[in-house]
């Protein structure tokens, strides 16, 4: 929520650590991997509590729908294609569009110098 913003008084609030529990027990429910769910959760549950404009944790139901309709891998095999010096070709394997779901999959990448890692990270 931003600086500004107050939540009306007659609106319950909700614990944050709750908040990313209900997330992660969501998306495990749905075949997400319990470690990705909970590193999911905490970004979407962060977000909202910084009053990021895309309402993520209110979009829960539709992710868990797009999971459980196949539109996205829970289980993805995310692996570079190409890499070279200032950009890596990265197959996402259909998984969420989130940078960190997509930078898992680059365990020997992200430990490179930084002068060999700057440039774009690309997904398909």
């Amino acid at each position: 929520m931003s600086e500004t913003a107050k939540p009306a008084p007659d609106q319950p609030r909700v614990a944050i650590a709750e908040i990313v529990r209900l997330i992660t027990r969501a998306l495990v429910s749905v075949g997400v991997p319990p470690e990705d769910a909970s590193q999911v959760a905490a970004l979407m549950a962060e977000s909202d509590a910084r009053g990021g404009t895309r309402t993520v944790v209110f979009r829960l139901p539709q992710y868990v729908k797009q999971i459980q309709s196949g539109g996205v891998n829970a289980r993805p095999n995310i692996r570079i294609v190409s890499d070279r010096p200032g950009a890596a070709l990265v197959d996402g394997d259909n998984a969420w569009a989130s940078g960190h779901e997509t930078s898992r999959g680059t365990g020997d990448r992200e430990s490179a110098p930084m002068r060999d890692w700057l440039g774009w990270h690309t997904a398909q």
